[in-house]
């Protein structure tokens, strides 16, 4: 919940980027899979009914990778 205020306040004072929302999406997307369906599935008590739910989710984090620009970002970071 904190990191939704921090943004509304960098979005308040100019300094929210497209790349810093689609980022905190793609990382809470990943740490929700990695922290919830793998443990699950490792222990083998990963509901049936939820696998609908864990596709979306990775359909989710691939469609991610797919739209963050990452020439342009470690462009910009590098300074060119």
């Amino acid at each position: 919940m904190r990191i939704y205020l921090i943004l509304g306040r960098t979005k308040l004072i100019g300094t929210y980027t497209f790349f810093s929302g689609i980022n905190l999406q793609l990382f809470y997307k990943l740490i929700w899979f990695i922290a919830v369906i793998v443990p699950l599935v490792i222990s083998q008590q990963f509901p049936g009914y939820a696998v609908m739910l864990a596709v979306i989710f990775m359909t989710y984090i691939i469609g991610d990778l797919i739209a963050i620009p990452f020439p342009i970002v470690f462009a910009k970071e590098a300074g060119q």
